[in-house]
């Protein structure tokens, strides 16, 4: 009866030792770990690599109480320290939404032009070297936090085999769903001021101000002797 029993034993013994050699396929059984896919991507060029689902506000690009048509500039980036500029500085945008091609630091540039209530899908190939999205819009306010998206584009990881697992990577599809506001990028930050809710009045007593401060009085006694002595 014992040699019936080898068999299982050694069956069992696979079933166990099974995760082990998955785990140590890539330097055992010549497999690749999900690390060594990640170290050897490729950001390689896609035809279609990007896409763009544009939904825009009924007062698009509002002035004057009338919608515009507004510009959408899209560029790809390696490096995302190359869009900071255009998210800080007004000028520095105005020139990126002017450009007719592709600045320092920047893979690849293009121009639409979005009207009001547009929704539409733009279609564009993904840059080779691009991992980055960038996205400025010419509001007629031009600010740039409100105005700018930055975008990262994402990696898939597959395995194939059973005991030997081969790992591969490879940029993912980049979708964005950009929902364009009457005066800026939906959710994007705004600088201006907050406005202030009017609140009624209520009589009563009206506490002191404070003291001016000793800079404020000096400057106000310089001030007054400075009325008096003008007095004939």
């Amino acid at each position: 009866m014992r040699p019936k029993l080898f068999p299982l034993r050694i069956v069992t013994a696979l079933l166990l030792a099974g995760p082990l050699l998955a785990g140590c396929s890539s330097s055992w059984l010549g497999g690749s770990s999900k690390d060594d896919a990640l170290k050897d991507l490729k950001w390689s060029y896609a035809a279609d690599g990007v896409q763009i689902a544009v939904r825009a506000d009924p007062q698009l690009n509002r002035s004057d109480g009338q919608p515009h048509t507004l510009a959408l500039t899209v560029i790809q980036l390696a490096d995302p320290s190359a869009f900071t500029p255009y998210t800080k500085d007004p000028a520095k945008l105005a020139q990126l939404l002017l450009a007719n091609s592709a600045p320092t630091g920047v893979l690849s540039l293009q121009r639409f032009f979005i009207a009001p209530n547009a929704q539409q899908t733009l279609v564009l190939p993904r840059a080779e070297n691009a991992k980055y999205v960038g996205l400025a819009t010419g509001y007629y306010h031009l600010d740039p936090p409100r105005d700018t998206r930055l975008y990262r584009i994402g990696v898939d990881v597959d395995s194939s085999g059973f005991l030997v697992k081969n790992h591969s990577a490879a940029p993912a599809p980049m979708k964005i769903d950009l929902i364009l506001g009457a005066d800026s990028i939906l959710d994007a930050p705004d600088t201006r001021p907050p406005e202030v809710p009017p609140t009624q009045p209520k009589a009563g007593v009206v506490s002191s101000p404070p003291a001016p401060s000793d800079k404020a009085s000096s400057k106000d006694g310089k001030s007054d002797k400075q009325d008096s002595s003008s007095k004939p």
